[in-house]
């Protein structure tokens, strides 16, 4: 009895090709939600430090007193970034599938406050980190909301306000 070694040999490729190309499938379907979810952390602790890094530069041009200014360039990687001038808060927002706290509850961490809310689609949050000024009155000129890299100019204008340029 004669077998046809040709036929086995393709049928064989046919098959460990079929099975990789399943292995690796699985592996995506299981790996992707977890590396966006990484994305997103990584993303949400970028913006965080650069959230202090303009917190601090509001608070020491305020503290130099008038005349006093620096630039600094920040990046936004993901979301908005709004200065709002009729609340004196400079807020980020965010949709993610990475949970940064509890949701519904506000963290502080230093002057700066997160909040995860339940967003409509299931698994996902939306995030918000704030800072707030009660003795500073944020004057800003430029478009918001920020997105992307820009230079921002950080004055002091006299009489408690702290004015942001877009440059």
């Amino acid at each position: 009895m004669k077998t046809n070694k040709k036929g086995d040999i393709w049928i064989s490729a046919v098959l460990y090709i079929a099975l990789g190309i399943i292995i690796l499938s699985i592996v995506l379907a299981v790996g992707l939600p977890t590396i966006q979810k990484m994305r997103d952390n990584h993303v949400a602790k970028q913006t965080k430090e650069i959230m202090f890094v303009l917190d601090n530069n509001i608070r020491s041009v305020f503290n130099q007193g008038p005349g006093a200014q620096t630039q600094l360039k920040i990046e936004i990687g993901k979301g908005d970034l709004d200065i709002n001038t009729g609340t004196n808060e400079i807020i980020w927002t965010t949709r993610t599938k990475a949970l940064l706290s509890e949701p519904g509850y506000p963290v502080d961490e230093g002057n700066l406050q997160i909040l995860t809310e339940d967003s409509a689609q299931k698994g996902e949050y939306d995030i918000s980190l704030t800072l707030a000024y009660t003795h500073i009155t944020l004057d800003y000129t430029g478009i918001n909301p920020i997105k992307g890299t820009h230079l921002l100019s950080i004055s002091n204008t006299g009489g408690g306000t702290v004015k942001i340029t877009q440059l």
